[in-house]
């Protein structure tokens, strides 16, 4: 059975900047990363991320360049702008701080226990999905996202 992950049509946008974040790439480049840094558990299409390149970099959050690759190629690169980087580290926060909401209220339901009895979920990924979260590791990402100037409660308002 063909599993959908259904947040990465919401998580699209902070991924493509934080591949940009890193150094200016092209679609295919993009897709390639996210893939292969996240060990193959979050795959995109490029068909998703030039739609949200376009997207982008409409709202000036990126600008486009083409390079020519070998004798007649050209490829177009992404760069993050300024604004950019102002937006991507917004998103980490609300993504910090929903993950960690998210975390709370499944470890206060108990409904990680549950994932045990899910037929066809990979043990690799059960493991993991079913250790616990620390507030204090995403205490300490927000921290360093923000300076050290915001605290779970005060990102959360």
């Amino acid at each position: 059975m063909t599993s959908k992950n259904y947040f990465i049509n919401g998580i699209t946008e902070l991924l493509i900047l934080s591949v940009l974040n890193d150094g200016d790439s092209y679609v295919y480049d993009v897709t390639k990363q996210i893939s292969q840094l996240s060990g193959g558990l979050l795959n995109i299409s490029q068909n998703t991320v030039y739609t949200a390149t376009y997207k982008l970099e409409n709202d000036g959050l990126i600008s486009e360049y083409s390079k020519l690759v070998g004798r007649k190629r050209t490829r177009v690169y992404y760069h993050l702008e300024e604004n950019g980087k102002i937006y991507l580290k917004q998103l980490l926060i609300s993504f910090a701080t929903t993950a960690e909401g998210v975390k709370t209220l499944l470890s206060i339901l108990n409904t990680t226990d549950s994932l045990v009895d899910v037929p066809d979920y990979p043990d690799s990924q059960r493991k993991e999905v079913v250790k616990p979260a620390t507030t204090t590791d995403t205490a300490d990402i927000l921290k360093k996202l923000t300076g050290g100037s915001q605290s779970l409660d005060s990102a959360a308002e």
